[in-house]
This record gives structure tokens, sequence and C-alpha cells, in this order.
């Protein structure tokens, strides 16, 4: 029988353990699903997939420790 959500969501994240482990302490959500490169989080009614960024682009990348708010993100 398929699940249905009121919402799902996809993140792309550089350390996909450290980003689900955020997601699922604050949010609640529980770890139904894992694979090499992405876990999926859900709750009754949401689902949040983390998906790890691809290595060429994830090296690029710096996240300040501790992080830094950023202005130039797709989410505000």
């Amino acid at each position: 029988m398929p699940v249905h959500f009121a919402a799902s969501a996809v993140v792309y994240a550089k350390d996909v353990s450290a980003v689900s482990a955020f997601y699922s302490r604050v949010a609640g959500l529980s770890v139904a699903h894992t694979e090499q490169g992405y876990v999926v989080l859900q709750s009754p009614n949401f689902q949040l997939v983390v998906v790890a960024i691809p290595s060429h682009i994830a090296g690029s990348i710096h996240i300040a420790k501790p992080p830094q708010p950023r202005e130039d993100t797709a989410i505000k």
C-alpha cells in the first residue's frame, strides 16, 4: 500500500549524516531508509530526503565552524 505524505522536500547536503541527524533531532523525523548518498527521513505527514552533493561540487563548498549565516542560498 502506498504511503501518502502531506508534504515532502529534498535537501542537498555536503555531509548527509550530519544533516540527517540534525533534522531527525530538530523535527522529530525518523530514518525510514538509508543508502549510500541519501537518507529518507519521515514523520506521519512529512518526508525529507537528504541527498549528497556530488563530490566535485562539494569540494568547492566551505562550511565555517561554527556555521555562519549565508545570504546567497536558495532557501531563506
